[in-house]
């Protein structure tokens, strides 16, 4: 479902924290990004959107920050996964995240915001990080595409029906950072495959039965991707990307159009998120670069008032890398800028 509220230039964040506690973790997200909260991963726990995709698919093993996919172990499993996901046995895809031993201490924070957010690495992102033995990336083989579409299906179930049931809504990110990659001459993936991967991922046309929570799609791409067609259709409820170059904007401008009258939000990562950028970042200078790309867009025929109502304000990517400290001081930018634009525009 799109999201049922127009976000105003609310701060948001994929929530890849590099807190060494949960307490720590869940103190930040509740201080800089109450109404749009993320449940924290721990990169300290070896938590990030790509193990959280692949831990549990069959075959795959995890060492380090290497993803190894063993073809013979997954040929005697993947009967078992399809039988999961047939029978939308979600509880096989369960996980042990840090964050959900003090879920319940933070139930009041979790019930009064507006939207929970999620994030796992999508299908085409987790098959390039997912080598065999050749170490060849199995983004080219059709039936391991497929079947680990299906298991982040049953994974994203269990995120709606475990951190779901609290929640006023859930979105959840997939986190694409290579997607740039599809339709390329270096990718076997066509955009019409992307899309139904995602759509697979998405567990859209699989309803969970009565009760079940909904959820808002997101996709979170890098600023290369060729968003129209990424676009396409109404799969996509929720963009997520860096804040891409004017000749892009311009050039999105048609498909962004569509996309926000029919209530799609864009969560614009301006708030830099490396050392360095983060060294010379003003919240005044990161504002100065939303109001440009407003600019841009209202040129091409999109009012600042519909790019505005659509809008959630965000790092550039996600904030595992950083130290605790760094990560603090990004979610604190991304709040001010938030509540400069939101006060400018008189959204307050």
């Amino acid at each position: 479902m799109p999201l049922p509220f127009r976000p105003n230039c609310l701060p948001a964040a994929l929530g890849v924290m590099p807190h060494l506690t949960t307490r720590v973790a869940w103190e930040a997200c509740i201080q800089y990004l109450p109404a749009l909260l993320p449940v924290p991963l721990l990169t300290s726990e070896g938590e990030d959107p790509a193990t959280v995709a692949i831990d549990g698919f069959p075959g795959a093993t995890i060492a380090l920050d290497q993803f190894r996919f063993d073809r013979k172990a997954a040929a005697a499993a993947l009967d078992r996964l399809y039988a999961a996901y047939l029978r939308h046995r979600w509880d096989t895809r369960a996980l042990s995240l840090q964050a959900l031993d003090s879920w319940a201490r933070h139930e009041t924070e979790i019930r009064r915001a507006d939207a929970v957010v999620t994030v796992l690495m999508g299908p085409i992102s987790a098959a390039l990080r997912l080598v065999d033995d050749q170490t060849l990336p199995v983004l080219g083989d059709e039936l391991v595409l497929d079947a680990l579409a299906k298991h982040l299906a049953l994974r994203m179930q269990w995120h709606q029906m475990t951190v779901g049931r609290s929640a006023r809504v859930l979105l959840q990110w997939l986190y694409e950072p290579y997607l740039d990659i599809v339709g390329s001459p270096f990718s076997p993936v066509t955009w019409p495959i992307a899309r139904h991967l995602l759509e697979e991922a998405f567990s859209s046309g699989y309803p969970m039965g009565e009760g079940a929570p909904q959820s808002v799609r997101g996709v979170w791409a890098s600023e290369t991707v060729d968003v129209p067609s990424l676009l396409e259709g109404t799969l996509v409820e929720a963009l997520g990307l860096p804040l891409p170059a004017p000749a892009a904007l311009q050039a999105w401008a048609p498909a962004l159009q569509d996309f926000v009258r029919r209530k799609g939000v864009i969560g614009w990562g301006i708030v830099p998120q490396t050392v360095d950028g983060l060294t010379h970042a003003r919240v005044g200078r990161v504002a100065a670069r939303f109001t440009s790309m407003l600019g841009i867009l209202e040129a091409m025929g999109l009012t600042t008032g519909e790019i505005i109502a659509a809008s959630m304000i965000m790092p550039e990517g996600t904030l595992g890398h950083l130290y605790p400290s760094e990560a603090d001081a990004v979610l604190a930018i991304t709040q001010q800028v938030s509540g400069l634009l939101r006060h400018s525009y008189g959204l307050d």
